[in-house]
């Protein structure tokens, strides 16, 4: 291990990753409740000129401690992740809540060390909520350790998910998604990634799963769920890597059992 990775560079990390979604939060706080103008993008998603701003600024921050580390983010054009050190940075999940003044949405800040993420924030402006992880050190909500919730059994959990209409027409795992649902207690649809994978690492949510992700959706999120001591899959139950397109979050049990049920439905025998 060299000088340049470990705990004490992770722990950071870490520092930088929270100060920089704290700070955006509270500055698009401020604009939050008010008209706000949405342009469509080309995948149907919307985006807002606070978006880009707010994007631009976390880059800015953090080049000037680190000016050699590499940055993806959703209104960036990605770069390749060719540094040891990569930024992931999403600067409002839940866009249109945003828009429409719904609180439910979030500032992810997420670092990854070779591909691996090691250090992560997640800012809840309305709520003030910040939540935090390093890779070794735990997920923590303002100074109290976070753990997945235990739940074992896919029929008493509360399952969280965002399934768009353009994802699920192909059939395969996008539409053993949509079957799958009623195998849950519960199924919330929060508008948010970012939110429902700290409310999975807090134990509010028992598991998230998703067929169609990008990075920035997950990067901080990914690390704050395997902090609390959960798993993070694909829906064909492989681990997680950041060229994963889909994701389970929950407990490792749990975990499994929902990459299985996934498979069973895409396979035609879940019915």
């Amino acid at each position: 291990m060299t000088a340049t990775e470990g705990p004490a560079v992770y722990a950071a990390l870490g520092e930088l990753a929270a100060e920089c979604a704290r700070e955006a939060g509270e500055e698009l706080h401020a604009h939050f409740g008010r008209q706000i103008r949405t342009v469509r993008k080309g995948d149907n998603s919307v985006v807002t000129d606070l978006d880009a701003i707010t994007e631009r600024g976390i880059v800015r921050k953090v080049r000037s401690v680190y000016p050699d580390h590499t940055f993806i983010g959703e209104e960036l054009t990605p770069e390749q992740m060719v540094g040891r050190y990569t930024w992931v940075v999403d600067p409002i999940d839940g866009t249109r809540n945003f828009a429409a003044a719904v609180p439910m949405w979030a500032v992810s800040v997420g670092v990854l060390h070779d591909g691996t993420p090691v250090a992560g924030a997640i800012h809840l402006p309305v709520t003030g909520e910040l939540f935090t992880a390093v890779a070794g050190e735990g997920a923590w909500l303002d100074g109290e350790r976070l753990s997945v919730a235990t739940k074992t059994e896919l029929s008493r959990a509360v399952a969280a998910t965002d399934l768009l209409p353009g994802q699920l027409r192909s059939g395969g795992t996008g539409a053993a998604a949509l079957s799958v649902v009623r195998s849950f207690l519960r199924t919330r649809m929060l508008g948010s990634v970012c939110c429902a994978l700290a409310y999975v690492a807090a134990g509010r949510m028992d598991l998230y799963y998703r067929p169609h992700v990008h990075l920035w959706d997950v990067a901080a999120g990914v690390l704050l769920v395997r902090e609390a001591g959960g798993a993070v899959l694909t829906l064909d139950g492989e681990e997680w890597r950041a060229d994963a397109g889909s994701i389970v979050a929950a407990n490792p049990a749990l975990a499994a059992l929902l990459a299985e049920e996934i498979g069973r439905w895409r396979d035609g025998g879940g019915a």
